[in-house]
């Protein structure tokens, strides 16, 4: 959803920074889809930020899976703080590396450096944009780690099982 809070604007002004060929993808609506478009438009990067709107929960996986880097930037103010770490989730789940803002769950998700990255400012963001889009960082290392991050301590089975020696402990 392109709702408050969500660190949409950064997204774009970050596009600023990056060479060219780098692309923004949007996917969902919200109450600032109108204006992050027109932020877009002001800022002359119409070609580099796309919008796919709303696609059925099914497919939404597929759209997730085209992405090469996963971006969950947040603003940094009270209603931010109470936002929930699931886009990271969704994107590290797939195997892809992500860049978070350092606050919040996502510091208890991301392993700095080790299955993705948290960065703090506009200049972290750019740093670390570059030296992931340039490739100077194991890829692939990072994407599976971030999965095996998910899948050891996010998914249903890991937590089915952390439940049942929890009861057989305290039987």
């Amino acid at each position: 959803m392109l709702n408050p809070g969500r660190g949409l604007m950064l997204s774009v002004d970050m596009m600023q920074y990056l060479p060219e060929e780098f692309k923004l993808v949007f996917v969902g609506d919200g109450p600032l889809k109108v204006a992050t478009m027109a932020y877009v438009k002001k800022n002359m990067l119409n070609e580099r930020v796309k919008f796919f709107g709303s696609v059925p929960n099914h497919e939404l996986a597929e759209y997730t899976k085209a992405a090469d880097i996963g971006l969950m930037p947040l603003n940094t103010d009270k209603r931010s703080m109470g936002k929930s770490g699931f886009k990271l989730l969704q994107y590290m789940g797939l195997g892809i590396v992500s860049i978070g803002q350092n606050i919040t769950i996502n510091n208890e998700i991301i392993e700095h450096n080790v299955n993705s990255y948290l960065v703090s400012n506009i200049s972290d963001w750019e740093r670390i944009l570059i030296k992931v889009l340039e490739k100077d960082t194991d890829f692939q290392k990072l994407g599976n780690n971030a999965r095996q991050r998910i899948i050891s301590r996010y998914t249903f089975i890991a937590n089915y099982l952390n439940l049942i020696n929890f009861i057989r402990k305290n039987d």
